[in-house]
């Protein structure tokens, strides 16, 4: 039966059920008994995200609770002087939408500076940055930081700039700049820049060729080089932080007195986009209380879950024998108790958890998946993976990225150079000249932990002890299994029942998808990047897959295509499916509709990233709404439409129903909100 048949039956058959859910609706007394409501929403599809998934056609409501749900009859008896009734002729009405992972502070720019995502090629990113140092007329010493830099597409070398470091010199060499990737993992760094890097004792040594195979080996993995192994200015995770950067440079946020412009305009973005409900997936405890106090002021319209982080650096020491403290790598060791306490004052000093609250806490299990073909040598993913990652070796003819082949990680030359690293120049050239690929692809790499292991399961063991839920960070397989591992330990050691979240989850194994039928882990998924993005695609698929060339990159047996973002398939083993933006990565606007639309179809560019990943229409709303209202800890009082809950809704411009029948994610994803009401507010109207 095709899905408009069984939903609109399902309409027919649940109608009268849900009435008699409603208050009153199925007392035969006089009118008189019922509630007069402020406002009636009627002829609608309502889709109301129960247990059931059911649908009806009206609902009602009084303050800020709903008080009914069901028939367009059954509305009548609400009805008032005072009573706002609304005609949403046939169009859907949703629960209030849930962004179960979002930076709320990235919705708006901070800086001057904000390359938008655009796709430059390195002379084109030269040239914009010299404009923006030219405007922002800088004080002597003072860093230029330019905002949503896009380091998986654009970034092509010429013959004069040959990566991105030498482009940010062409701009300055004086003047310290850094670029902020636009996923918040990335960055790059001129040669100014690259100077002010400190070791752990807080020496500035720079960073070169010689100080990565040292003083910063930690963080090596993190550290793009060019093939004479000196930093060709890319940097991502915590190498970003070796840099003097000033405090705001890596959250973007800017300056308080900028953070507190920002938030009225968040707060308007969001409601236009139907969110009602947020979890800030990185609250950073140094920022927080200019959120705490916007949310007092009374003007915040979204209910607000933080998941608090902290900066480990703040909390951290060279490593001590006989310490108490908890190893973190093989350079720092880290106080959990104290980072505990302090999250523990912010959570218990929130007094209105209806609409702000900080009873969660982010972990970076892992990096990201994400290479640079464009590098010599080609950057490799740092995600953690369980298969190491291939080394494709990579050619640009005629302005085009081909793949010429891999390296044979197994051959003589490859054995010789692991057992006896590192080479100079000279000799690196050679090697070049008797084998086509740099020596550095020589190196086997299953990507990194964020943490020690140990770390990892410590942390999240004691988070969850003292009464926070757990947002964690992973995209490798190998994170993934991570991070399920420590769920389970915390679980059986803790006894708790609270949510466990793991965010991105891009790539899963088989072996792991299975797991989730024992505990039901939260998948946080972006749904947006579910689909082909050919330019994005070449960043991954040619070190997870053997390609024989680019044409084979949407292979449907690609271990790519089987297993990454298989939100049907976690779904099916008991996962709980939640949707998250993660805005302002790729983009600044939290764009529900689109990712709503890839949930659905999987498709784009012509092609579909594994039809059997689908979710249904009923399965991709749950995971707006009701699932990650759960997985925020607030189902209680939102996430569905059903009588006593909070009134947080949507009316849609279309019925969504007929669309994703038809598998039409064009016209989902051009989907606009016509009315958000917040707390029984309307808090945006289309005009």
């Amino acid at each position: 039966m095709k899905l408009w048949s069984r939903l609109r039956n399902t309409i027919k058959v649940t109608a009268t059920l849900i009435v008699c859910l409603a208050v009153n609706a199925c007392d035969s007394g006089s009118d008189s008994a019922s509630p007069t409501a402020s406002l009636i929403i009627t002829n609608g599809t309502l889709y109301t995200a129960n247990a059931k998934q059911e649908f009806a056609e009206a609902i009602a409501i009084a303050g800020d609770e709903i008080i009914y749900v069901g028939t367009d009859a059954g509305a009548k008896k609400f009805v008032g002087d005072n009573t706002q009734v609304v005609d949403a002729k046939g169009k859907m009405v949703l629960p209030g939408l849930h962004d179960a992972h979002i930076h709320p502070l990235g919705l708006v720019s901070s800086s001057n500076c904000d390359l938008e995502s655009s796709p430059l090629t390195l002379t084109e990113l030269a040239t914009v940055i010299t404009d923006c140092l030219n405007q922002a007329k800088l004080e002597p010493n003072q860093w230029l930081t330019v905002e949503q830099w896009n380091f998986t597409k654009g970034n092509q070398p010429d013959d004069e700039l040959l990566n991105i470091r030498m482009a940010l010199d062409k701009a300055s060499l004086t003047t310290p700049i850094f670029l902020r990737g636009n996923d918040g993992h990335h960055g790059a760094a001129n040669s100014a820049a690259l100077l002010t890097a400190k070791n752990i004792h807080g020496d500035i040594i720079g960073l070169s060729g010689k100080t990565i195979a040292t003083d910063f080996q930690e963080y090596a993995q993190y550290i793009g080089v060019d093939k004479q192994g000196e930093p060709d200015g890319q940097l991502s995770e915590a190498a970003r932080y070796i840099l003097a950067l000033p405090s705001s440079a890596l959250t973007g946020d800017g300056t308080p007195e900028q953070l507190s412009a920002k938030l009225p305009a968040i707060a308007a973005i969001l409601a236009k986009s139907g969110i009602t409900s947020i979890q800030d997936a990185a609250a950073d405890i140094e920022t927080l209380p200019i959120l705490e106090q916007y949310a007092l002021s009374g003007q915040q319209t979204y209910r607000y879950t933080g998941a608090l982080i902290a900066d480990f650096a703040n909390f951290s020491r060279p490593i001590r024998d006989n310490s108490d403290w908890t190893k973190q790598n093989s350079i720092s060791e880290v106080n959990i108790n104290s980072i505990i306490d302090e999250f523990s004052a912010i959570k218990n000093r929130q007094k209105n958890p209806q609409i702000f609250k900080t009873d969660a806490a982010k972990i970076f299990v892992d990096g990201v998946i994400e290479g640079n073909p464009f590098a010599t040598p080609p950057s490799l993913p740092n995600a953690a993976v369980k298969k190491p990652y291939l080394q494709p070796i990579f050619q640009v003819q005629d302005d085009t990225l081909r793949l010429q082949g891999y390296v044979d990680l197994d051959s003589p030359a490859c054995q010789k150079f692991r057992a006896n690293p590192p080479l100079g120049n000279a000799e690196k050239t050679t090697f070049f000249e008797q084998h086509q690929f740099q020596p550095e692809q020589c190196i086997i790499s299953n990507g990194r932990l964020e943490h020690d292991e140990n770390f990892i399961h410590n942390y999240i063991a004691q988070l969850e002890a003292a009464g926070f839920s757990i947002h964690a960070h992973a995209i490798g397989d190998r994170a993934v299994a991570t991070a399920l591992d420590a769920f389970e330990a915390s679980k059986a050691k803790n006894k708790h029942q609270r949510p466990q979240t793991i965010s991105h989850a891009q790539q899963i194994s088989d072996s792991d998808l299975a797991r989730f039928s024992k505990n039901a882990v939260y998948l946080a998924f972006t749904f947006a990047w579910a689909i082909p993005d050919y330019g994005y695609d070449l960043t991954v698929t040619p070190y997870i897959d053997k390609l024989s060339s680019l044409e084979d990159l949407y292979n449907p047996s690609n271990y790519t295509i089987t297993n990454h973002y298989p939100a049907n398939s976690a779904r099916r083993n008991g996962a709980v499916i939640i949707a998250g933006s993660d805005a302002p990565v790729d983009t600044r606007d939290p764009r529900p509709f689109i990712n709503l639309a890839s949930a659905v179809t999987r498709y784009a560019e012509g092609k579909t990233y594994n039809e059997s990943e689908r979710l249904s229409l009923t399965d991709a709303l749950d995971a707006f709404t009701i699932n990650s209202a759960r997985a925020m800890q607030q189902a209680e009082i939102t996430g569905s439409l059903e009588v006593g809950k909070k009134a947080d809704l949507v009316l849609l411009d279309r019925n969504l129903v007929p669309s994703a029948a038809a598998f039409d994610g064009d016209v989902i994803a051009e989907t606009q909100v016509e009315l958000t009401v917040f707390n029984g507010k309307v808090i945006y109207q289309k005009q």
